[in-house]
């Protein structure tokens, strides 16, 4: 046995038999998360987006097959796992397959445009099978076997086949969320509702914020020289800036859209360390551990691996043979960062549409970002809560401008 990572969240190791044969052993750290939830969730998200089953899972899998591609993403198969420490391990663990192929992490850089277009190819089919299958409320997948508390049945509301959705029904449930935001400190010991539906999400993190800083937080003394502002020491300010979240919260998904607030599944961090490789196409995906069923609007982004904030370029300048070779060479990689990425979006409006108005989304950044930076003000930090705000009121402020040239009002964020 050799560990491979000592990670933020799991400890990694990889495991070689008597007999030759490998696998790969993963412990979650104590940071990552619910112990039981996390890990009982992960291998519940596996295997529904994995090709091959586990063989206990094989009827119900080959139905599942039968009536819909479920999903057909090659995630690693999972050998054995526990989602309890009472076991000889002593910790929670999962045991699984090694990934085949080559990460990406090792040679995208090395490889030719055409390969890298190719495998950009295979990430919007990924993206493409998980918005294929979508869910009547947010929460974290686990087995309707398992008891749960909270957990309901697992309603697909997609437009797939009635097999599809008995099946899901009958195997699968949706319950607590897992993110770490409703479990850190005292969170995990407190009545929170976690906001399962689209209208309760955007309020339920202000919520459970707003109970912890009422009941535990101890203000630090005045000449406390780790005090970084008086208003981040004062619980008063804190209370106050989230009370006036609240009062934008029903605002900031676009309620009006109902595909983009549908509860999908979704693997949000698709960078190159977690793709493996083989002949131009990938051949595994790993890492679903954050993944939970939650509204596309705050989890669809550009993939890591295409992601390019800088100018985009498509071909060469008319000057480009006159250039310095070291300016040719980042010329080159601007160019190559341009085409995948403006492939990307090509593909994805053709395959992917909601997920492309999502990318597209006006002002989309401004109205969810405060939902990312609610539910830890007091052991981070107030400001980026209250820049956000700010932003939000300048976007209120420029659509009543522009609403009551058209005869028509809304609510600023002063009304509200």
């Amino acid at each position: 046995m050799t560990k491979l990572v000592e990670g933020t969240f799991n400890k990694t190791f990889h495991l070689k038999m008597d007999n030759s044969s490998t696998a790969i052993a993963r412990i979650p750290q104590p940071i990552a998360g619910p112990k039981y939830y996390t890990t009982a969730s992960e291998i519940t998200t596996i295997d529904f987006t994995h090709l091959l089953v586990l063989s206990k899972l094989f009827y119900i899998w080959f139905t599942l097959l039968q009536a819909h591609t479920v999903l057909q993403i090659p995630a690693l198969q999972v050998h054995t796992w526990s989602a309890c420490a009472d076991n000889p391990v002593g910790a929670e663990y999962i045991i699984m397959e090694e990934a085949t192929g080559t990460k990406l992490e090792d040679i995208w850089d090395n490889l030719s445009l055409e390969d890298r277009i190719g495998i950009m190819k295979d990430l919007v089919l990924i993206e493409n099978k998980l918005l294929s299958v979508s869910f009547s409320r947010y929460g974290n997948l686990y087995y309707s076997g398992k008891a749960v508390p909270g957990a309901v049945v697992a309603e697909v509301v997609s437009d797939t086949s009635p097999e599809l959705k008995m099946d899901m029904k009958t195997q699968f449930s949706i319950g607590p969320v897992v993110a770490r935001d409703f479990w850190t400190k005292e969170n995990s010991v407190m009545d929170i509702d976690q906001g399962h539906l689209p209208h309760e999400y955007a309020a339920a993190l202000v919520h459970c914020e707003q109970k912890w800083i009422e009941q535990y937080t101890i203000p630090k003394p005045a000449t406390d020289q780790f005090i970084t502002s008086t208003v981040q020491n004062s619980s008063e300010a804190h209370l106050s800036l989230l009370k006036k979240y609240l009062q934008v919260a029903p605002y900031l998904l676009p309620t009006d859209d109902p595909n983009l607030i549908t509860s999908t599944i979704w693997h949000t961090d698709l960078h190159a360390s977690n793709l493996f490789v083989d002949k131009g196409h990938i051949t595994s995906v790993i890492d679903w551990q954050e993944a939970w069923t939650g509204p596309l609007v705050l989890q669809g982004h550009h993939p890591h691996l295409v992601d390019y904030q800088g100018d985009i370029i498509l071909e060469p300048p008319p000057n480009f043979k006159d250039l310095e070779l070291n300016e040719k060479a980042q010329l080159k990689k601007q160019i190559a960062s341009s085409i995948i990425l403006y492939l990307y979006e090509q593909q994805t409006a053709k395959l992917n549409p909601n997920l492309n108005r999502v990318l597209h989304l006006k002002l989309g950044r401004v109205r969810c970002e405060p939902i990312s930076f609610v539910s830890n003000t007091w052991d981070d930090d107030i400001l980026p809560l209250h820049e956000l705000l700010i932003n939000v009121e300048r976007m209120s402020s420029r659509d009543t401008q522009r609403m009551e040239k058209d005869g028509t009002k809304c609510k600023t964020f002063e009304e509200l």
